[in-house]
């Protein structure tokens, strides 16, 4: 008979997992399909369940595995604290999707950070500070300092994902993990930060549009650098009355706009120093801008208030058009969800993000994390990982080694 295997792990951890998971001992009992003693035992540290039986409490707590090997329960984001709706939102309940999305950036990054201790990796501060005193021009270029990425630089970009992609890496080399959504609503969502000084956070929705999550990005970067995060409303107005929450989501609106199109840089701009005064902006105009330094026609058209190129009203008209026509776009793609998809091992890498990604991947060359632990970190079969390899590390396999 073959003996049984138990899970070494904290009865804390299983106590914690339930719990932060909003789940009665009842419930849990139920969907993990043990009795309810059971699992008392096994919280209380009476008894342990086995590698089978954790493996199906991780699966019901939406949990990796790995989470329920870690020294101590992981410190859990407040998100109701740091909730900002969106516009259109009715109340401020997070949904399901919304809550395992925030669980599941928070065991990456405890895990990250286990990685790195095991690999002898120097934890990467977050050393930028910024001040919300400054102006929102100020702070932008502190940040596009910190980033190291210049103008000309930007302008060399090939498409909107080629900009997605660059600005995505400048975070995550300065210690950020990037994650995104696969399958989450925008309604719940657009993008949220976890502010830490060691590996913060910044989870974007991949349903948005690649310029949308370049303006997430940045946006989310401002909150970071404030130590301010949360899960944030992008627009600049709403109908309820301004509070100070609000206050900040318009000035981290400012400096995200500010760092993708800096002031200086727009005012040079033919199309700009040949206007003189509010004028209405063609659509064409306003394309061709936006496409220079891949950004939304919206974010153009808030910089062309701000350096007095254009009027409030007209912003507010043309916003409103965007907004139909981007709603349209989205209908669209949902009638064609099924056109479209990258591969499923880019999609993993998305989801995850590079810097952790290759963390997982180094210690499992490194013999310090299974095969299947990979497969449980990364969320993903394991017949995909020579793909996922070799987009990570394409000379190495070109090379072989």
């Amino acid at each position: 008979m073959a003996s049984r295997v138990d899970a070494l792990v904290k009865p804390e951890l299983l106590l914690w997992a339930r719990k932060d998971s909003r789940l009665s001992i009842e419930e849990a009992a139920k969907k993990i399909d043990v009795a309810v003693d059971r699992l008392c035992q096994w919280e209380s540290g009476e008894l342990r369940p086995t590698i089978p039986q954790l493996r199906k409490l991780a699966s019901v707590y939406k949990r990796p595995l790995a989470v329920f090997y870690l020294p101590e329960p992981p410190k859990t984001f407040d998100a109701m604290h740091d909730f900002r709706r969106l516009p259109d939102g009715v109340d401020d309940v997070i949904s399901p999707g919304l809550s395992i999305e925030i669980r599941r950036a928070m065991a990456r990054r405890e895990i990250a950070i286990e990685l790195a201790r095991q690999l002898g990796e120097p934890n990467i501060e977050l050393a930028l500070r910024v001040d919300a005193r400054e102006s929102a021009e100020i702070v932008a270029d502190q940040i596009r300092d910190y980033l190291a990425i210049s103008i000309q630089t930007q302008f060399s970009w090939s498409d909107q994902y080629n900009a997605l992609n660059s600005w995505r890496m400048a975070l995550e080399d300065v210690g950020v993990l990037v994650f995104q959504t696969a399958h989450l609503p925008l309604d719940d969502m657009r993008g949220m930060s976890i502010s830490e000084d060691i590996l913060p956070c910044i989870i974007v929705n991949g349903q948005d549009s690649p310029r949308g999550r370049v303006f997430t990005l940045l946006h989310e970067f401002a909150h970071l650098s404030l130590r301010n995060g949360g899960i944030c409303d992008l627009h600049e107005t709403t109908m309820r009355r301004p509070t100070q929450t609000d206050a900040m989501e318009v000035y981290c609106n400012r400096v995200a706009g500010a760092v993708l199109v800096p002031s200086a840089s727009l005012l040079q701009e033919p199309l700009v120093r040949r206007s003189s005064g509010l004028r209405d902006w063609s659509d064409e105009d306003v394309a061709s801008l936006a496409d220079k330094y891949w950004v939304s026609r919206e974010v153009i058209l808030r910089k062309l208030v701000l350096i007095g190129a254009a009027s409030e009203d007209f912003y507010a008209r043309k916003r409103e058009e965007f907004e139909e026509a981007y709603r349209q776009r989205r209908e669209m793609q949902k009638l064609n969800k099924d056109s479209g998809h990258p591969p499923h091992y880019r999609m993993v890498v998305q989801r995850n993000g590079i810097r952790y990604t290759r963390m997982v991947l180094e210690a499992y060359y490194e013999d310090r994390i299974t095969a299947r632990d990979v497969s449980d970190f990364l969320d993903v079969r394991l017949k995909h990982l020579g793909a996922i390899e070799r987009t990570l590390f394409p000379t190495a396999a070109a090379t072989g080694s």
